[in-house]
């Protein structure tokens, strides 16, 4: 039967690469096109992140056939193509106040847009979504959204906004008795905490989302809370206890199988044999967070953990190799920078360049003052200079 023209529907862009999904040009009724990339996005989270325990909201309509999105080459295919898609049928279901078909569509993309550094995407989605869950009923869905909004706030440094979603998030989950969104909101406000100089709340929220986590059987959020007090462990000085928490916190991810997570606890624990004066065993640590990272497409850990190669192979005065090292992140990080500023994430794009200056420095080049410029430029279009 041939696909009926819509009139109504958002106009999204078309996929090229993934040519099983029906796109924007062939115009399905917007109702179908919801449902089927809903689905398929679903299927996708499933192959990649399969660790990723969330909530999801009931669905009573029958299932759409869809690609067969179990591998995961085929899943990251899809969502490369597609997912711009996805967000604009997203928008376009809370534009017509589809709260059922819009968390589908948040819930099955949320990984990914956290784990890409999406960061403004996935804010307009979140932001959107509250006022739809607030008029609603449904008390889980609007503790899943106060956190997702709390969380990518947080992201993008805006920490007394993030602390304000919550906390309140914190309190309905607390009161609605949903404990992984009430123990990924204590670990988020733990991370808040520190980041505004509050360590000991810091330290309290993460020991509380620690059990809280492991109570309801939640991983991701266990290793994630295990390794925010790795580092406020590491901060106080207390660098045996940090190294046990991130070991822990590097067991669980490889466990439930994040080599992601896996990479950024193999940095952490990298960087603190370098404060204990373990260079040798840091650089064995920091190369294979490198490889996880680059394996895993966690770009921005790949930087930093380049990075830190860099200062241990210095420290073993070993200077060519630590020369090489500071220039794999210096490109990579200025790579990942500039898509991240085309992208409007500007509060990322200035991470990458105050990790590339950071690096320029460590490395003595001459190209310091121009990354100092850059930002500069970004501070400007900002309005709000934050060095």
């Amino acid at each position: 039967m041939a696909a009926t023209p819509c009139t109504t529907c958002c106009t999204p862009t078309r996929s090229t690469s993934w040519r099983s999904i029906p796109t924007a040009t062939l115009r399905w009724p917007d109702y179908a096109t919801t449902r089927l990339r809903e689905q398929a996005a679903s299927r996708a989270r499933s192959a990649l992140y399969p660790y990723y325990v969330q909530w999801t909201p009931d669905s009573t309509s029958a299932e759409i056939a869809v690609p067969d999105l179990s591998e995961k080459w085929a899943a990251a295919a899809w969502l490369d193509a597609d997912l711009q898609n996805v967000l604009a049928a997203a928008t376009h279901a809370v534009s017509r106040g589809r709260l059922r078909h819009a968390l589908g569509l948040a819930t099955a993309v949320d990984r990914h847009l956290s784990y890409t550094a999406r960061l403004t995407e996935a804010h307009s989605l979140h932001s959107s979504l509250v006022p739809l869950v607030r008029g609603s009923r449904d008390r889980t869905a609007e503790c899943w959204v106060l956190w997702a909004t709390g969380r990518t706030l947080g992201q993008l440094g805006r920490y007394l906004d993030a602390k304000r979603f919550l906390d309140e998030a914190e309190r309905l989950s607390r009161h609605i008795d949903v404990t992984y969104v009430r123990a990924a909101s204590l670990n988020g406000l733990g991370l808040i905490h520190f980041n505004l100089g509050e360590f000991d709340r810091a330290q309290q929220h993460g020991e509380a989302a620690l059990e809280l986590a492991g109570r309801a059987g939640d991983s991701y959020t266990e290793y994630g809370a295990l390794g925010n007090l790795g580092i406020y462990q590491s901060a106080a000085g207390n660098h045996d206890e940090a190294t046990r928490s991130f070991e822990r916190a590097m067991s669980i991810a490889r466990e439930i199988g994040d080599p992601g997570g896996e990479a950024s606890m193999l940095e952490e624990i990298g960087i603190i044999q370098m404060l204990q004066e373990q260079a040798v065993r840091a650089v064995a640590t920091l190369r294979t967070a490198i490889a996880r990272a680059a394996e895993s497409g966690f770009v921005h850990t790949e930087v930093t953990s380049r990075n830190s190669l860099g200062n241990a192979l210095l420290a073993c005065e070993r200077v060519d190799e630590a020369d090489g090292a500071y220039r794999s992140a210096r490109t990579l990080a200025r790579q990942i920078g500039v898509q991240f500023e085309m992208r409007g994430d500007t509060v990322i794009a200035r991470q990458h360049l105050i990790a590339e200056l950071d690096i320029h420095v460590a490395s003595g080049s001459r190209l310091a003052d121009a990354v100092h410029a850059k930002l500069d430029e970004l501070d400007e279009a900002q309005g709000s200079p934050t060095r």
